[in-house]
């Protein structure tokens, strides 16, 4: 048994479905058709890394510490990026190669550095740079390099279509897409695997800065450009539904039994805007800072020296491992395009800061007495604040309607379980997603319209599976992004660990399938195990 799965980062069932049925899409049409399919629930917030090592784990954003691209570092006010030592936890790879079974693992966010495996990885977003050690094992790079020549992991999305324009931002996308499809292909044909996943990022890149053109609902949807782009997605889903074709004519080549399982990490939908809140926190007076951003970055910024346009040239001449190195002050002293700060960029005073924000769906912060280092907030005031902070949030109004917005407040203990150090202190979602938060200070509005990012992620994404044992035109429902894991070492007869969240997905198994009697054998097998128990039990209390 072979299991595939296939990741499409950002896919969405509100685009792929109407496509589909249409005939636009026609192989995954056909694994509609033949297949187990739905809504897969991701992690909330909906972001790229916490969701992927969820889906990896099968466990909660509580249980990994991961809650944003960005994690938190210990006692301090500092987040450094998501990496694969971010997080202590078993993948499905380990597992199953804990269990001698053959894993690829491809472009999957938060995989980097690259850990010891059976098998063969290839690290996704948040790799520094390809001149970094981004493959195991180790050898694998240079056989990449004859392979695909100039392999890419990521393109720098907005800087392009700032600097360049829509045509040079696709051309990019497009040159990155195929020589990751041909080195999955390579891969898959060339490689002993039992269990192979890989990430597509093109669609999450392009729906966070076309959608405008394909939602004539949105506050910038233009008719005549969107006529000229509006057909763009669309064409990216065709190329790749031809490639997933592919796939599975490969799989049929190998002559054995396979699964594949088409998802993404969550959904997309319109954005109208961004709710600037760590201005809104200073307004308020949570926030307090020591000065104005440095008058020598405004000075840079004049003479057109920007933060975006010396990585992008870093970029190009691949020396992203030497940026690295620099120290922070010196990093500093490049800004960043637009006038705003982010946290790391101004002089905030902490001793007098009560609240803070830091990533994206109002992640705000207490700055606590006792466990922040320079925390002036009371543990005994630590819920009267909150209150105050969610009271004043919910006077925002729509700034194009005027109308009072429908806001959700999250605590962690009330979506996660687990540890959940370092995890916000309050989340907000606002409008389903309609509105995010803008964590950068120096706004002159408390909101901003979305000018190239114009569509940002939703909490469903998509989930599909075809092969041996699956049933055919079945629409599933409740599917989550922590199920994964345990469904697939269920398909390969391993024993779920008891601390992964994640549940088996029954509904996709035809009831006469070798999964469903050996969930049956588990059950059974429980059973008695739990009768012996209470035997026992009995036995030790009648000693007693």
């Amino acid at each position: 048994m072979k299991v595939l799965i296939i990741g499409l980062d950002g896919a969405t069932w509100d685009l792929l479905e109407p496509w589909a049925m249409e005939g636009k899409l026609p192989t995954i049409k056909w694994l509609m058709d033949n297949g187990a399919w739905g809504e897969l629930e991701s992690t909330f917030p909906p972001i790229t890394s916490p969701a992927w090592i969820s889906f990896a784990t099968g466990k909660n954003p509580g249980k990994l510490g991961i809650y944003d691209l960005m994690k938190k570092i210990d006692g301090s006010y500092e987040f450094t990026s998501v990496k694969s030592t971010s997080y202590d936890s078993d993948t499905i790879w380990d597992i199953l190669g804990k269990n001698n079974l053959t894993s690829g693992v491809v472009n999957i966010p938060g995989t980097y550095p690259p850990k010891p495996m059976k098998g063969f990885m290839v690290t996704g977003l948040l790799t520094p740079s390809t001149r970094d050690e981004y493959t195991y094992p180790p050898e694998l790079k240079m056989e990449i390099d004859k392979v695909v020549p100039g392999y890419e992991i990521y393109i720098l999305a907005e800087y392009l279509l700032k600097t360049y324009g829509i045509e040079k931002f696709l051309d990019e996308l497009y040159k990155v897409i195929e020589k990751q499809l041909k080195l999955i292909k390579y891969l898959i044909r060339n490689k002993y695997w039992d269990f192979f996943v890989f990430n597509l990022m093109g669609g999450d890149w392009m729906q966070h800065f076309l959608w405008k053109y394909i939602d004539k609902t949105h506050i910038l949807y233009d008719e005549n450009l969107g006529h000229i782009y509006g057909s763009e997605i669309l064409k990216y889903y065709q190329r790749i539904d031809t490639f997933i074709r592919d796939l599975l004519n490969l799989m049929k080549e190998k002559n054995e039994d396979f699964i594949i399982i088409l998802m993404s990490d969550h959904g997309f939908g319109k954005i109208n805007g961004k709710l600037n809140i760590n201005d809104w926190l200073l307004k308020k007076g949570y926030l307090k800072i020591k000065s104005e951003q440095n008058r020598a970055l405004d000075f840079l910024l004049r003479l057109g020296i920007s933060r975006e346009k010396v990585n992008y040239l870093i970029h190009l001449l691949k020396l992203d491992k030497f940026k690295t190195i620099l120290p922070k002050k010196i990093r500093k002293l490049v800004p960043k395009e637009e006038r705003y700060a982010t946290l790391d960029e101004i002089s905030i005073n902490w001793s007098e800061t009560k609240a803070y924000s830091f990533g994206c769906y109002g992640k705000i912060y207490i700055n606590l007495k006792g466990r922040d280092p320079q925390g002036c907030v009371k543990p005994e005031d630590y819920e009267s604040l909150l209150k105050d902070i969610i009271n004043g949030l919910k006077e925002l109004r729509d700034p194009h309607t005027g109308k009072k917005l429908k806001l959700r407040f999250f605590r962690p203990y009330e979506i996660y379980t687990g540890n959940m150090k370092n995890a916000p202190d309050l989340q907000v979602l606002i409008e389903n997603g309609l509105y995010d938060t803008d964590a950068r200070i120096g706004h002159s509005e408390l909101w901003s319209v979305p000018q190239y990012k114009c569509g940002e992620h939703r909490m469903n994404g998509i989930f599909l599976a075809y092969g041996k044992g699956i049933k055919k035109d079945e629409k599933i429902k409740g599917a989550k992004i922590y199920d994964i894991a345990p469904t697939v070492l269920h398909i390969f007869g391993l024993p779920i660990p008891k601390d992964m969240d994640g549940k088996v997905l029954d509904d996709i198994f035809e009831k006469d399938s070798e999964f469903i009697k050996r969930k049956k054998v588990y059950i059974e097998y429980g059973r008695e195990k739990e009768k012996i128990r209470t035997k026992i039990k009995n036995i030790k209390m009648k000693l007693q």
